[in-house]
């Protein structure tokens, strides 16, 4: 057990989640040009990053795995960002005519 009552397997289960966390934003970035898809994967990947952001603060950081569920975070928060960007070319494409 460690110092903060974090068991071993909760720490694990923290950097698999990190990790899951990490490989949505990417595939929510891949596939931006289908935004249903990418706006459910970016949610799942911002949502999962913060949540193991805040177990990672709440284990007196002692937990590996900050700097993935960041990328995790950054790469949703982009795929978001490409989609509205997506969305407002093709709003100007079809006012032009």
């Amino acid at each position: 057990m460690s110092h903060s009552g974090t068991l071993p397997h909760e720490s694990w289960k923290l950097r698999g989640k990190c990790v899951a966390s990490f490989i949505y934003g990417i595939i929510s970035i891949v596939l931006f040009w289908m935004p249903t898809v990418s706006i459910v994967l970016s949610i799942v990947a911002i949502a999962s990053a913060l949540k193991v952001m805040r177990g990672i603060r709440n284990s007196s950081n002692e937990i590996k795995g900050r700097g993935m569920a960041r990328a995790g975070l950054v790469c949703g928060i982009a795929a978001l960002l490409l989609i509205a960007l997506r969305a407002l070319y093709w709003a100007s494409q079809s006012l032009d005519g």
